[in-house]
């Protein structure tokens, strides 16, 4: 299974980084995010200037531009393969309510399903944003992914998306 993780809090993020590792027994995970935090961009294409992936690791991109941009680069020719999942976060706070039209991170799995891919949204909800900052939280939440996706959503129909908040 080929899965490409994205996010909206940049390729460095604790979060998009535990997701990689604990994936990777499930196939080949391939890293294509922003160059740096682009939270609220929700499903926005880069229209004015070109956008520029880069290569800073074996299976590690970013790219200068959105969460969407990201997803459909590494969808639309980046590659020589094709996606069986897209799979976006672990975002740094919820996305529920209203903040889902908004989210970056929601916007990429979007993106994910526009390209005709499963795709699942995840977030670390939790009242104080500022306790994220442990490692630890980030590698729990990647687990209880890896075991989700394990236990059957890659039989989530094409064009379809969960939004999943992982509460602390």
């Amino acid at each position: 299974m080929n899965i490409l993780i994205a996010n909206d809090d940049g390729v460095f993020a604790p979060g998009i980084q535990a997701l990689a590792q604990a994936l990777k027994p499930l196939g080949r995970v391939v890293i294509v995010a922003p160059e740096s935090e682009r939270s609220g961009f929700s499903s926005a294409l880069t229209l004015d200037r070109p956008l520029r992936p880069v290569q800073i690791a074996e299976d590690v991109w970013a790219v200068n531009g959105t969460p969407a941009d990201c997803v459909y680069l590494s969808m639309n020719g980046l590659f020589d393969f094709e996606f069986d999942l897209v799979v976006s976060g672990i975002n740094s706070g919820a996305n529920l309510g209203d903040d889902v039209l908004y989210s970056g991170t929601v916007g990429a799995a979007f993106e994910g399903r526009l390209m005709k891919q499963p795709a699942i949204a995840v977030s670390l909800a939790a009242h104080n944003v500022r306790s994220y900052q442990h490692p630890q939280d980030y590698m729990q939440a990647a687990q209880w992914v890896h075991d989700f996706i394990a236990q059957g959503l890659p039989s989530l129909p094409a064009r379809h998306i969960f939004n999943v908040n992982i509460p602390d």
